[in-house]
């Protein structure tokens, strides 16, 4: 067995630089799906909410719903954030 057919064999493709950026890039859409999920729970969550609440009042703001929020990754992809209560 020659390393090429290692590499085939152990990788799934004759190019182990191929086979490093897949594994980076799925640890990467990981990492970005984590965040994602963080964000969206602490901007759902109650406690948050509750702050948020008392830190406007004290600032004379007003409430004017809850929205989506574009926020952009260190990764440059742009992902979209839940603001408000979770059903």
């Amino acid at each position: 067995m020659a390393v090429a057919d290692a590499i085939i064999e152990m990788s799934g493709t004759d190019s182990f630089a191929d086979y490093e950026q897949s594994v980076y890039d799925s640890f990467q859409e990981k990492a970005e799906r984590e965040i994602t999920n963080t964000l969206n729970a602490l901007l759902s969550g109650a406690a948050f909410l509750e702050v948020l609440k008392a830190w406007g009042a004290k600032c004379g703001c007003k409430f004017h719903g809850f929205r989506d929020i574009d926020i952009r990754l260190k990764s440059g992809r742009k992902q979209e954030i839940h603001s408000g209560i979770s059903q």
